[in-house]
């Protein structure tokens, strides 16, 4: 799934990049696009859908089973194929497989981590039989027994890899406010959080939209960034990033898409082509009405209005291409594109090969978040009329 990218990664030394060999470019041409709709199989129990307010992650077991997190729901929901519900693991709480709030979730390998950020640590299970390992980082570490290697200390893991150590994203360097990273370095670091290498770093140029008033602070990402971006196969298994800089006009353009392997070794680059789609008005007064109008009474005086939205906007020539990355289990690659001859109204993606070669364009809702995928089946989130979010699963036929 997703990764912790940007605000949520603090600190580290600049380190060597691995090579970029010189990118691959595809074949001219692109698939054809496939309208999908949500899979009716897949329905979860009102019972449990009542417990939702804000899903954050969502995991693939290899047997075909889900784990769900929940911002608001402080255990790990198991779940069966078919979205019913098969177990909870864990409770609220500050010991051992307790949570004060999890983040992301994931299987690697026989064992089930969830990111608890609000305590500083991963937990991390047997999926089948009891117990767990509780591993701390960041400032909560106890470093005595790594005297003589300095632990990432501020850096919130992405990732576990399969020889049980973690990927992590830190900050390099702060803009002028102090608090805004210029840098995301990506780091593989041992069970400890101890340094390993380096395997990227991505410049963060577009300040996110930041607001200070007299009773607080209000944080907004800059929604047409083209910083590049990256995701990580829930098992981490395989890394990808994209570089998506924005067109400069309406001629035909190409971004590029790097992958590695979960040790760091890097697995290829392709070059992608496409037909720029440029910003409209329509959008950005979308986007200020969303930012600005969500006004909290409780803050009075708040400064986000759509103007202040407005006024603060990166803006590109064109829209940048890509806007999201999701790496499957499968080592698919899933990408929330934006082209000139995407469909208005749903939500576009184009899944590359664990090689990196384009084989699908399918259009979803366009208020699906995808948070899982393989090849042929996406998982994610989608809000209803009053805002709950609903779980939702969609099939990729493999001739479609």
């Amino acid at each position: 799934g997703p990764g912790p990218i940007a605000m949520r990664a603090m600190t580290s030394a600049g380190l060597m990049l691995l090579l970029a060999a010189a990118p691959v470019a595809l074949p001219p041409g692109l698939p054809p696009q496939v309208d999908l709709a949500p899979d009716p199989a897949f329905v979860l129990p009102d019972s449990l859908l009542a417990q939702l307010t804000l899903v954050t992650d969502l995991a693939l077991d290899p047997d075909g089973s889900l784990y769900l997190v929940d911002r608001n729901f402080p255990a790990v929901l198991h779940l069966e194929r078919s979205g019913a519900l098969r177990r909870i693991i864990g409770r609220r709480g500050g010991g051992p497989g307790e949570f004060s709030y999890i983040y992301q979730v994931g299987v690697t390998r026989d064992s089930l981590w969830a990111v608890d950020p609000g305590l500083l640590r991963i937990t991390i299970f047997p999926t089948s039989g009891r117990g767990q390992l509780t591993v701390p980082f960041g400032s909560s570490r106890n470093d005595a027994a790594s005297a003589l290697r300095e632990p990432v200390r501020r850096g919130i893991p992405a990732v576990m890899l399969a020889d049980g150590g973690f990927v992590v994203e830190d900050a390099l360097g702060m803009d002028s406010t102090g608090g805004v990273p210029t840098r995301i370095a990506v780091l593989r670091t041992d069970r400890d959080f101890v340094l390993r290498d380096t395997i990227t770093v991505l410049p963060f140029g577009h300040t996110p939209l930041r607001f200070v008033y007299r009773n607080g602070e209000a944080h907004f990402m800059q929604p047409f960034s083209d910083d590049p971006t990256i995701g990580y196969a829930s098992d981490g298994s395989l890394i990808a990033q994209v570089n998506r800089t924005a067109a400069r006009g309406r001629a035909e353009s190409s971004f590029t898409v790097t992958a590695w392997r979960g040790d760091g070794r890097r697995l290829w680059r392709r070059e992608v082509a496409y037909r720029p789609a440029r910003i409209t008005r329509a959008m950005v007064d979308s986007v200020a009405e969303l930012l600005g109008g969500n006004q909290d009474p409780h803050l009075p005086g708040r400064p986000v209005t759509p103007d202040s939205i407005r006024a603060r906007l990166y803006r590109p020539p064109m829209l940048p291409p890509v806007e999201r990355v999701v790496v499957g289990r499968d080592q698919s690659v899933w990408l929330k594109v934006r082209f000139a001859d995407s469909p208005p109204g749903r939500a576009e993606w184009l899944l590359l090969s664990p090689r990196g070669f384009p084989l699908q364009r399918v259009n979803t809702d366009a208020g699906f978040r995808l948070l899982e995928a393989e090849r042929t089946m996406l998982w994610g989130v989608e809000g209803d009329a009053d805002d709950i979010p609903r779980v939702v699963r969609y099939r990729v036929s493999m001739n479609s």
